[in-house]
């Protein structure tokens, strides 16, 4: 039934836009980047909001939530295999955490197939997609959570756990107006790493003792 819903706003999607789309197994991405698509835009939040709080499986089956990821800037998004701009979507979020992943970004892209991880680790593999976790929520219950009505969907939550804005569809998150949301965000992260840390205080030069 679930997969019913979000399939119809992938449908539209892809009758507005003239790419053609698969309601069973995958979509190749070469053939999906055959098309262009420009983006829907980001929508920052007129003030940041308190995360929910979701879990969902890794791919070992074990249970995760962003309480793992405290401190991280967090890009979670959530798709399917079998959503068409959502596989266009999956190159753009793996090349983005290789490219800031070192700087604090961590791209959650959590997949509500509901047949499980196995399903999203043989799309990973098929697509060659390397700096992405495979993340599963088949009940669709951390979906709900975050409030997700159509396929992909994706929140920018701060270093502080806040949600602070959303993509609600798809994102070339490789252009530089996507782009400049996460550099904003990590610069925040950086400047407040930066306030916090201590000085360091050599205690035997303060006490007149030479090293």
């Amino acid at each position: 039934m679930r997969k019913l819903a979000f399939g119809a706003v992938c449908v539209l999607f892809m009758q507005l836009f003239g790419l053609p789309f698969l309601t069973t197994g995958h979509m190749g991405i070469e053939a999906a980047h055959a098309q262009y698509f420009k983006g829907e835009p980001f929508q920052a939040y007129p003030r940041p909001m308190d995360a929910p709080f979701a879990s969902w499986q890794e791919a070992d089956g074990a249970t995760t939530s962003l309480l793992r990821y405290k401190g991280d800037v967090l890009l979670v998004n959530f798709w399917a295999t079998w959503c068409g701009p959502c596989v266009i979507e999956m190159p753009d979020l793996d090349a983005i955490q290789k490219k800031y992943g070192a700087a604090g970004l961590k791209v959650l892209a959590i997949s509500i197939d509901e047949e499980g991880v196995d399903k999203v680790k043989e799309f990973y593999k098929k697509n060659d997609l390397q700096n992405l976790e495979i993340f599963n929520d088949s009940d669709g219950s951390s979906a709900a959570a975050f409030g997700v009505k159509k396929l992909p969907t994706s929140f920018l939550i701060d270093h502080e756990g806040k949600a602070i804005g959303v993509v609600d569809g798809f994102a070339r998150w490789e252009k530089p107006e996507y782009e400049a949301e996460l550099r904003i965000a990590l610069k925040r992260r950086a400047e407040s790493q930066a306030e916090t840390a201590e000085p360091f205080v050599n205690t035997r030069r303060v006490m007149g003792v030479d090293n």
